[in-house]
């Protein structure tokens, strides 16, 4: 089994106005999907994001996808990312090898 995976930002919510920055991140919705061939698990989260002044700051229009997932990485930890994809490979295992299947009646209708 070889599971491939990839990061996708839903979407992020922001202050209008914080620390002297306008639109300042403060939650990022995310999607971590795990694929083998024709197989797929997905788990949906969010991670808050604190900006303090002085900090770099990006404004919101010049952020790119690389760097709020590199933001939603840092904050979830390796040992989390690690953990979703042992939940996301078990869950593909499942669905290539069914444990339970429900047949139809043999007797129809």
């Amino acid at each position: 089994m070889t599971v491939s995976y990839s990061w996708q930002i839903l979407r992020m919510e922001c202050f209008p106005n914080y620390q002297g920055q306008q639109d300042v991140v403060c939650t990022v919705f995310y999607r971590y999907t795990g694929t083998d061939g024709n197989y797929s698990a997905n788990l949906d989260g969010s991670v808050n994001i604190n900006y303090l002044s002085g900090q770099p700051f990006t404004p919101y229009n010049e952020l790119n996808q690389d760097q709020v997932i590199a933001w939603v990485v840092d904050r979830l930890g390796p040992q989390n990312v690690t953990s979703y994809q042992g939940t996301l490979a078990n869950e593909i295992q499942t669905q290539q090898n069914v444990p339970v299947i429900v047949p139809p009646l043999p007797w129809g209708n």
